[in-house]
């Protein structure tokens, strides 16, 4: 789910970085706090060059109605780290009223304190913003407060409705392939209750993911979708993850969560799961431009899509239309402060998802998340082109 245009920096990050990665300690340690544990140094094939812990969801309370984005990441750069800061991504999307939207990307000086299992992000430069989120192994549940003038969140409990979430089946998943470079990476999940003072305010995902080049990539061409919604179908809840990301070869996944406590199962679909006919398709139905920069061409990317997988017949798996408000555009999110100029990257929040989950229809949308880096000229730029 390569939130993001990050490969852009595997090149550089990769270069030289051997012996600066992950093997995670596994003694005495909840499966939780194996993955939300800092990677470690290691050699290819387990160095990590990039991870970051990742939380968006939606909160109704006190007469607000809105979602958000926080995102914890982390480069291990052998050279030039001060080219690599930390960063500290807030997002917020206003769901009802105005529907304003805020978000930035502050470099930032991290820490981690490992009895407590806590993450410190704290801006550098003087910028106001921070973020503090553990992992309480006792209780296995989250804790986490944010202040930056674009977010601010306090004082929040974050209950898994379920157990932790191996994407794509079994959490190690093949992010991308340039030539014979393969890019891996770990990746856990967790849907989330969120809570303040024992009172649910809203639900949310949060992820734990890292990025493993097996070498050096001499092409980084990448483009991906990734969606999540949180609903109800029959009554019960349902909990989605679905992404598709495009290199020199294609991955997808699409994972269901139905239930909660005792009643939560799990199904993982991939490129890996045999017997599936018809693999995860994404289709853009309508679209957006793009915040370019000023003297760059004008592009364009979705605002509505369908997704659809099927394992005997067309979408018996998932048929689904997502659509967003638009404008919600981040740069610099994960990406070192020599690539911002890059094209926006979209993560927009949302509550309009419609279709049917396994021939069912989706109902009680909680909330709906979509990341795209894909995007293309616009038409009448592109339209020349065809003539030529």
């Amino acid at each position: 789910m390569r939130r993001r245009t990050f490969l852009g920096l595997l090149s550089a990050l990769a270069a030289g970085a051997a012996g600066l990665s992950a093997v995670r300690p596994v003694a005495a340690q909840s499966e939780r706090l194996i993955w939300w544990d800092p990677a470690t140094p290691a050699l290819p094939p387990d160095l990590v060059v990039l991870e970051w812990r990742y939380l968006s969801g939606r909160i109704t309370a006190d007469g607000e109605d809105f979602g958000f984005v926080l995102s914890l990441a982390r480069y291990y750069p052998p050279l030039s780290p001060d080219q690599f800061p930390p960063q500290l991504l807030v997002t917020r999307q206003e769901l009802a009223g105005d529907g304003g939207h805020v978000t930035r990307t502050y470099p930032s000086t991290p820490g981690y304190d490992i009895p407590s299992a806590t993450y410190t992000y704290t801006a550098t430069g003087g910028a106001a913003a921070s973020a503090t989120w553990r992992l309480d192994e006792a209780a296995q549940r989250y804790e986490l407060s944010v202040s930056s003038p674009e977010l601010s969140l306090s004082g929040l409990t974050l209950e898994p409705v379920g157990a932790l979430i191996a994407e794509g089946g079994t959490g190690d998943i093949l992010t991308a392939q340039f030539g014979n470079v393969a890019v891996r990476s770990d990746y856990y999940a967790d849907w989330v209750e969120i809570r303040r003072a024992d009172e649910t305010i809203g639900y949310g995902r949060l992820d734990m993911q890292t990025l493993k080049p097996s070498g050096v990539p001499s092409s980084t061409n990448f483009a991906h979708h990734w969606f999540a919604v949180a609903a109800e179908v029959a009554g019960e809840p349902v909990w989605i993850s679905a992404w598709r990301l495009e290199s020199d070869v294609t991955t997808w996944a699409v994972t269901i969560a139905r239930g909660r406590g005792a009643s939560w199962r799990v199904e993982s679909f991939s490129e890996q799961t045999s017997g599936v006919a018809f693999p995860l398709e994404v289709t853009i139905l309508d679209y957006q431009m793009q915040p370019m920069p000023a003297d760059t061409p004008p592009r364009r990317t979705g605002r509505r899509w369908r997704i659809s997988a099927g394992v005997a017949v067309p979408g018996d798996l998932l048929d689904l239309e997502i659509a967003v408000p638009p404008g919600q555009f981040i740069t610099g999110a994960r990406v070192a402060g020599s690539f911002a100029g890059a094209t926006p990257m979209q993560e927009a929040l949302t509550m309009e998802a419609a279709g049917t989950v396994g021939g069912a229809p989706l109902e009680g949308v909680q909330f709906a998340i979509a990341e795209s880096t894909f995007h293309e000229p616009a038409p009448w730029v592109a339209l020349p082109l065809l003539h030529r």
